[in-house]
């Protein structure tokens, strides 16, 4: 059975918790919320609440769309992207290197995810003060986390597909 933490389930999961952060923080908030902050945390521009929820909502459908609703074993070989593509792609090998690539399709759209919900989840704290303010250190090091999980992710996915050594029999 698969833990919680398979990338495909967890893309559930935070589909499901941005629904609900959504859901307990609506109520709360004011009719008019600050939206967007400048670099010192300070309002620049304020929407409505319906307004702001729904471009929460429909950032984290967008995203889970973009990554998560792609099904990659429907796909034609000439659509997907792999160094050695004849190698991994090949009848017998196929199911199995498309089923890895679209884990880590997953993987990275949850980090996305997280990194988007964290970020909303400043934002609506933030409009739960008397004076919005966002603090800019909140920002520095969830991102710079999400930029390195990113490249290291991506130097994993390709050295998974370089080609194995020769073997005798070749």
């Amino acid at each position: 059975m698969e833990s919680v933490l398979h990338p495909r389930k967890l893309f559930w999961v935070l589909i499901a918790a941005a629904a609900l952060q959504a859901a307990y923080y609506f109520p709360q908030l004011p009719e008019v919320m600050a939206s967007r902050f400048g670099a010192d945390g300070e309002v620049l521009q304020t929407m409505s609440r319906n307004g702001f929820m729904l471009i929460h909502l429909g950032v984290i459908a967008v995203v889970a769309a973009m990554f998560g609703g792609i099904p990659l074993e429907h796909l034609p070989d000439a659509l997907i992207h792999i160094p050695h593509k004849a190698y991994w792609l090949s009848p017998e090998r196929r199911q199995e290197s498309v089923a890895y690539l679209q884990d880590q399709v997953f993987s990275v759209c949850n980090a996305t995810l997280l990194l988007l919900g964290l970020i909303f989840h400043w934002v609506l704290q933030a409009n739960l003060r008397d004076e919005p303010h966002l603090d800019p250190a909140y920002t520095w090091v969830p991102l710079m986390t999400y930029i390195g999980y990113v490249f290291l992710w991506a130097v994993r996915l390709v050295r998974h597909y370089e080609l194995p050594p020769p073997t005798e029999a070749d």
